[in-house]
């Protein structure tokens, strides 16, 4: 496993030389940020390719990259979302053209959106999927899903949710964003990574401590590294037993312990004792 670090936004050059300054060699970019985007709802294959060029000549590789989260509309089929839905697929095949393998994907399907039944819902979800991966496969990217875990309120909220939804769409394509937010949705950290095993395409850090106010967005206290109740070397202990030889992304960290503090830069040093 290597650190990869998350740059949402910023030229090519200030990139390159916050990845080296923090001593990492992988960066997961957003399409929204690239070339082409805000005109078209993608980004441009040519200037795309010429951008992830520049990376791997200053020695960063760009394995990975965000492409957004479809809107419930989109999800549903709506006609006005159409050109989403297009954007998004073409958004695959632009990056995967440039040669980035992975695409974060993060699903927010609110439960009773629209009065839609959750049987009618799922089916949907599925018919939208399939489009999805049917674009990975042919353009060759891993699709690493990422679902928001808010306990009840989402059609993909947990384990148990996202592991139906890649079953449902059967593609050496289609897997998994491994986060240990499956804390936040009452999952085990660490006997999950066995029901995801040879599906786990990119990976995320991310500390948390389980508070006992039972109201979710104070249930649980981002934190640094180290700080929390997940126990690190035993969960990269499974995910290297399960063959995961992919990037791993420190995220929500936390505030700084002093005045000064940068949380990412501490994230990867604690990273670095342990990969």
């Amino acid at each position: 496993m290597q650190i990869a670090i998350h740059q949402p936004r910023g030229d090519v050059d200030s990139q390159v030389a916050y990845c080296k300054r923090l001593g990492v060699g992988n960066v997961c970019l957003f399409a929204a940020a690239m070339p082409g985007f805000k005109e078209h709802g993608y980004p441009d294959p040519r200037r795309l390719r010429e951008v992830i060029a520049r990376f791997d000549e200053a020695g960063v590789k760009v394995p990975v990259m965000g492409i957004g989260r479809p809107t419930p509309a989109a999800i549903l089929g709506k006609p006005e979302a159409d050109p989403e839905t297009e954007g998004l697929l073409k958004t695959i095949d632009s990056i995967g053209s440039a040669g980035v393998r992975a695409a974060l994907i993060y699903h927010r399907a609110p439960i009773g959106y629209d009065g839609v039944s959750d049987e009618t819902y799922w089916d949907r979800i599925v018919k939208h999927w399939r489009t999805i991966v049917d674009q990975a496969e042919r353009s060759d990217v891993r699709i690493a899903n990422h679902a928001f875990y808010v306990p009840r309120t989402m059609m993909v909220w947990n384990a148990e949710t996202i592991l139906k939804l890649i079953d449902a769409v059967p593609s050496p394509y289609n897997g998994v964003t491994y986060c240990t937010k499956f804390y936040m949705a009452d999952d085990d950290v660490y006997s999950t990574v066995e029901k995801f095993k040879g599906r786990i395409f990119f990976s995320h850090a991310r500390d948390l401590v389980r508070k006992a106010d039972p109201d979710y967005w104070v249930k649980y206290e981002e934190v640094q590294l180290g700080d929390g109740d997940i126990d690190w070397a035993r969960l990269f202990g499974i995910l290297d037993g399960a063959g995961y030889e992919g990037t791993v992304a420190p995220e929500h960290l936390g505030e700084p312990r002093t005045p000064g503090e940068e949380p990412e830069a501490v994230a990867v040093q604690y990273l670095k004792k342990l990969l």
